[in-house]
């Protein structure tokens, strides 16, 4: 028989993978928007856990935006995607601000170390596609289209993935990246944003083209921080990104 010690440890372990593989199903479309999940019984049965395991996995997906808790009706999925594009900044940032942390502290983790993997790779030929990415990002920021920005942006991050010539990078990123719940959808919103973003992705392609991996290393980690640093400054009510 478990300890209450050993229970205490494993519940956070346990609803945290929950809630992963809960989200991953709905990431893949196992469970449609507005649909609501089985309940805390059926899914406590199929999973092999206890309902309050099941509970604080919910919770959690509620923290990310993935499901709805409507009381006395279930959880319900929640269409990220429209939900991101309609919140208002700041309070979201300030709502999820835990999911933001992790979101950032991950890629810190792994995109300077891909950068600069990316930049022992690079040559004229295979850097082709990343400028080709950042003129179509100039045009769209010149016209305003804010969700193509969002696109071409995580296009950028994921194409230096593929320049590092490494299956597990790849793969890493991806655990970190989804379309459809990246925080981008909200922080490109910020007036500003995109013309920030994208000063910072010209910097970075020059690093990687230098071949010089500390400074390809820097300029991806001075861009992610740089995100970071205007979503905090958004919280605490000093407007947009820095200019700078």
């Amino acid at each position: 028989m478990k300890s209450h010690a050993l229970q205490d440890i494993e519940k956070p372990r346990l609803s945290r993978e929950v809630a992963r593989r809960l989200g991953q199903t709905i990431r893949e479309g196992r469970f449609l928007p507005e649909q609501r999940l089985p309940s805390e019984r059926r899914l406590s049965v199929e999973l092999g856990v206890s309902r309050p395991v099941v509970r604080e996995a919910l919770g959690t997906l509620a923290a990310q935006g993935f499901v709805e808790i409507r009381p006395g009706s279930g959880a319900f999925v929640v269409d990220v995607a429209v939900q991101l594009a309609h919140v208002e900044p700041a309070t979201w940032f300030r709502e999820n601000g835990k999911l933001v942390e992790d979101f950032y502290q991950a890629r810190l983790a792994v995109e300077p170390a891909i950068a600069a993997l990316a930049s022992r790779r690079a040559n004229p030929e295979r850097t082709a596609g990343l400028r080709a990415i950042l003129r179509a990002t100039e045009i769209v920021i010149a016209r305003g289209e804010v969700a193509a920005c969002i696109g071409l942006d995580i296009d950028f991050h994921r194409a230096i993935a593929v320049l590092a010539d490494n299956a597990f990078v790849e793969r890493m990123l991806e655990a970190i990246i989804d379309d459809e719940s990246d925080l981008r959808r909200v922080l490109h919103r910020v007036p500003g944003r995109p013309v920030v973003a994208h000063r910072g992705h010209l910097r970075i392609l020059d690093a990687i083209e230098s071949g010089d991996p500390e400074r390809a290393r820097d300029a991806m980690a001075q861009a992610l921080e740089s995100a970071a640093e205007d979503i905090g400054r958004l919280v605490r009510g000093g407007g947009g990104p820095d200019p700078a």
